[in-house]
This record gives C-alpha cells, structure tokens and sequence, in this order.
C-alpha cells in the first residue's frame, strides 16, 4: 500500500511542472450556460471543487460548510482581482497544485484542523478564480458566466459534501473515499 502511495505521489509531483496539462480554460465562454459548464468541462477544477467538499467532512471541528463556502468565497475574490487588472504569477500551476495537495489530503485520510483546511483552500480557491476572472473580458454577458459558475461550483461542493458523508458509514466505504484520491490526482 505505501508503494502505491509512493508512485501516485511521483505522478501527481510531475503535473506540477507541466500544469498546461491540467489547464481548462480554452472553452469559449459567452454566457450562464458556458458559466454553468465550465467548472464541469475543465477537470482541473472539477476535481478540486468536488474533493473540497470531500474534505470538509472530515475536518476536526467545525461545520463542513466552512470550507466549502470559504472556497466559494475566495474563488469569487480571485475573480475580482483578475477583474481589476492584477496578473497573478503561476495560476496555472495553483491550480494544478490544488488538484495534487487535495487528492494527497484525500489519500492520507487525516483530520486536519479547520484553520489550516480554510487556509489552503483559500490560497487555491483564488486562482481557480483568476482563472475564472481572466475570461471576463472576452464574454458577451459577463454577469450571467459569473452566476453560472457560481452556481455551478456550489452545487458540485454539495455533491463533494455529499460523497464524503456517504462514505464515513462503513469501513468499505472509507477505502471508497480513500482510493478516490488516486483518481483525484492522476
């Protein structure tokens, strides 16, 4: 078992250095629809968002609802600060990072306390959300893409929440939650 832990570590380390694999952000974005798909259509962020509400049902203490709207949060600021003309350096590569540091907090199964989840998931949430912000200007009817990915994150954290909630009821279903991080990673 630590030998599989070993080489997921090893590949999902290697996205780092090539983070253009991971990048999702080439769709055409025009409106609520685009708005709605995007977090779906790019895996990058479909696996972050998902494995957010994994996690935060298994923080040491606190709501699991933190976590998840501290995302939401943070990836709405990271919109604003794209807006404003702010480049942030290495996106691309937060991004990618997000999907490795969630998927190995996923594998190792630890509890880990809320401060540091609500700050990591911070950290990431604002360049999923410079990301977001980045496609602004090109679109058509920017208030409507936001609404849709807003909407649509928040419901891909539910179900996030969701799969973490259904897997603490039995053992078998914790290796579920635990194998799921190497699907996450690679």
């Amino acid at each position: 078992m630590m030998k599989q832990t070993k080489i997921f570590l090893l590949t999902d380390a290697s996205f780092l250095l090539f983070p253009s694999v991971a990048q999702a952000h080439s769709i055409g974005v025009y409106g609520l629809s685009s708005g709605l798909a995007h977090p779906s259509l790019g895996l990058d962020h479909l696996l972050t968002i998902i494995s957010v509400g994994m996690i935060s049902t298994r923080l040491k203490t606190g709501s699991p609802f933190l976590l998840p709207l501290s995302f939401a949060c943070f990836m709405v600021l990271g919109g604003l600060i794209a807006i404003s003309g702010i480049n942030l350096p290495f996106v691309e590569t937060g991004i990618a990072a997000s999907v490795l540091i969630s998927g190995m907090v996923i594998a190792l199964a630890k509890r880990i306390p809320m401060a540091w989840a609500v700050g990591c998931v911070a950290f990431f949430a604002i360049f999923h959300g410079h990301a977001h912000g980045n496609e602004l200007p090109d679109m058509t009817h920017p208030i409507s893409y936001t609404c849709g990915f807003v909407l649509s994150t928040t419901l891909l954290l539910f179900f996030g929440i969701g799969i973490g909630v259904w897997t603490k009821k039995t053992l078998a279903r914790q290796r579920i939650y635990r194998f799921s991080a190497g699907s996450l990673c690679l």
